[in-house]
């Protein structure tokens, strides 16, 4: 499932990022896959999208969510 698909309060499991400048510039902000996150907050128009992993905070637009690829963390 793609990181567009999941609501607000899930936790999700990183399982794979398409395009190299975006998994680059995400593993500088210390975000890479295996990585668990949570959606905390979705804009009107479903973007940007805030995500959150430890006490960091993200948001990500449209085009960068449909290249992340997530399962649904237990």
């Amino acid at each position: 499932m793609k990181l567009s698909g999941v609501k607000r309060g899930e936790q999700v499991k990183i399982i794979g990022i398409n395009g190299g400048a975006l998994k680059a510039r995400l593993n500088s902000m210390g975000i890479k896959v295996g990585d668990v996150i949570s959606v905390i907050n979705i804009a009107p128009f479903k973007t940007p999208v805030e995500i959150k992993k430890g006490n960091f905070r993200l948001a990500i637009g449209k085009p960068e969510m449909d290249n992340i690829t997530v399962e649904y963390y237990v």
